[in-house]
């Protein structure tokens, strides 16, 4: 009888779906202990350059504070936190820094922005990264914050244009070669 059941279109599907159900929480288990062993690699990447920074002169300040800061959207203004992972101070300066290890070693855009971002609200605290595998301290600099800004022409490609010029010429040429075989 069960045997039947489990060959019959509704056991099949049944099987299905409790096959797709465990591969979906499997995923999910597996994408929740990545997400902890990231979290481990990114204290222990951390703690390594507090004492790195440190023999380079820093003095740390604090540790993932939460600054507060604000924003004008449409008139109104807006509360924002930004927590960065270290406020170090150098010779006077006090520097916000994001460690990166592993293979966010490098200047990807999202980086960037996060960096940018807390120039902007902090304009007199000095922004770097610090790269622990690489254990190096790399200053960042954004020279057109305090420029005024310009009057700029900004050039729009047409590519829907293209696209569609490129898709009617081959479909023209496809009826072409069609009737060309008839």
């Amino acid at each position: 009888m069960i045997q039947k059941f489990f060959q019959s279109p509704l056991g099949i599907a049944l099987i299905i779906i409790l096959v797709l159900w465990t591969a979906f929480k499997f995923q999910a288990f597996l994408q929740k202990m990545k997400g902890k062993l990231g979290n481990q690699i990114g204290k222990e990447g951390e703690f390594r350059a507090i004492q790195q920074l440190k023999k380079l002169g820093f003095k740390l300040l604090q540790q993932h504070p939460r600054l507060q800061s604000y924003l004008i959207i449409d008139s109104l203004r807006e509360q924002i936190s930004i927590t960065p992972d270290l406020i170090m101070e150098k010779d006077g300066l006090e520097w916000i820094i994001e460690v990166k290890s592993g293979d966010q070693e490098n200047l990807r855009a999202s980086n960037r922005r996060q960096l940018l971002e807390y120039k902007t609200h902090a304009p007199s605290m000095g922004v770097g990264f610090y790269f622990v595998d690489h254990q190096k301290w790399l200053p960042i600099e954004f020279p057109l914050l305090n420029k005024a800004p310009r009057s700029v022409e900004i050039r729009r490609a047409n590519f829907s244009w293209y696209a569609f010029l490129v898709g009617f010429c081959c479909c023209v040429l496809s009826i072409l070669l069609l009737y060309s075989f008839y």
